[in-house]
């Protein structure tokens, strides 16, 4: 990034095997954050202008660390320290804990800007350019009146696999991301949407139901997880409902299948991602948004990243994704007035059009017949 004299990388688990690195970055010792006051630690022997966060760890304490640091802020999720969500009868539950989003401490220096990565992120940001793409195609204004839309549902569809077989189903929970993160979605006590701008329980745990959904050219079969902005975007567009379909990595989906009375804390997992593995990927990852109207039919804007297009990065498909959201909300962070920040509090236009230089542009599918479909009525598997 220009402007940017050193990298400072910090990991509790740093790679075991070497990967390119740029030649201003220099690793930390690694060591855990698992208070306030470890971060602060950090910011004081360092005193770095620009912090970058990718963990699960307590982002109110993390952006007022910075802040009083002096240093900008950016996350790719909202979250909690883990030992406090585990106090927390709601703590597992992301919907209910992204609720914080809507009162947001007291930060007097800084610019930092809150869940900006793949998803929640740029598929926040799809919402206003998706609009848009209807209202040109069908005539009509871009809102969601005009469009007659009752329902917004991103959906995603996980293909990479590998060339080299994994172990058996039952023994590990393999994923292209954070493979303790997947589970903890998918294993959460009762999958969420958002309804009416307020979050609606569902009657089965999100791993337990299947539900259809198309992604891109293709109709998928997905679970439905809680994601941050399925709680922000709600609040900004009541009218319809909000749900995130995800279909997953094939090996992922059989080791649920294999094991699926399993918690989190028994799964052994595997990463699937460089480099753990560098050469043995293939596949793609595929990302967008689904705008369902009653009398349109659907429309869904995304993405299609192929793992051989990251492999040269040293990443996968999946988090090249999550990289192009960090990347130009980082090029936002350096432009903005000092505040806290959503990515739907962004300039769209700008911060997408950052993206695609990595990316792409966002494929568009008008589906003009598809039937009008409540979130409920789309659930295919008990």
């Amino acid at each position: 990034m220009p402007g940017t004299s050193e990298l400072l990388l910090l990991d509790s688990d740093p790679a075991r095997d070497p990967i390119p690195m740029p030649a201003c970055a220099r690793w930390l010792p690694a060591q855990r954050l698992e208070h306030k006051q470890d971060l602060a630690s950090v910011l004081r022997e360092h005193r770095p202008d620009e912090v970058i966060e990718l963990a699960a760890v307590g982002t109110r304490d993390c952006m007022s660390a910075c802040a009083e640091a002096g240093a900008n802020y950016l996350t790719t999720a909202y979250d909690d320290w883990s030992a406090v969500a585990r106090l927390n009868p709601d703590g597992a539950r992301c919907m209910v804990r992204a609720q914080d989003l809507f009162d947001p401490p007291d930060i007097e220096a800084g610019v930092h800007l809150l869940c900006m990565g793949m998803n929640p992120g740029l598929i926040n940001l799809l919402v206003a350019r998706g609009l848009n793409e209807l209202a040109a195609l069908s005539g009509r204004p871009p809102s969601l009146n005009e469009l007659d839309l009752h329902t917004l549902l991103f959906t995603e569809i996980d293909a990479t696999t590998t060339s080299k077989a994994l172990e058996p189903a039952s023994e590990r929970f393999p994923c292209t991301w954070s493979p303790g993160g997947c589970l903890e979605e998918l294993l959460e006590p009762e999958a969420m949407i958002t309804a009416s701008g307020e979050l609606e329980i569902l009657s089965h745990a999100p791993h337990r139901a299947l539900y259809e959904a198309r992604c891109g050219d293709e109709l998928i079969r997905g679970h439905l997880v809680p994601h941050e902005e399925l709680v922000s975007l709600g609040a900004m567009y009541p009218s319809v409902d909000l749900a995130y379909c995800y279909r997953l990595p094939p090996a992922s989906e059989a080791s649920l299948a294999a094991s699926p009375d399993r918690t989190a804390a028994q799964w052994q997992t595997r990463r699937l991602y460089p480099p753990d593995h560098l050469g043995d990927l293939t596949g793609f990852n595929r990302v967008g948004l689904l705008l369902c109207s009653h009398t349109l039919g659907e429309l869904w804007i995304g993405w299609q990243t192929a793992v051989a297009d990251a492999l040269p990065y040293s990443t996968n498909a999946t988090l090249l994704q999550v990289s192009a959201g960090v990347l130009a909300g980082w090029h936002e962070l350096r432009r903005a007035a000092p505040g806290i920040y959503l990515p739907e509090d962004l300039d769209s236009q700008r911060t997408l059009g950052l993206a695609e230089q990595l990316l792409g542009p966002p494929q568009v599918i008008w589906d003009r017949t598809a039937p009008a479909r409540s979130v409920a009525a789309r659930r295919v598997s008990a």
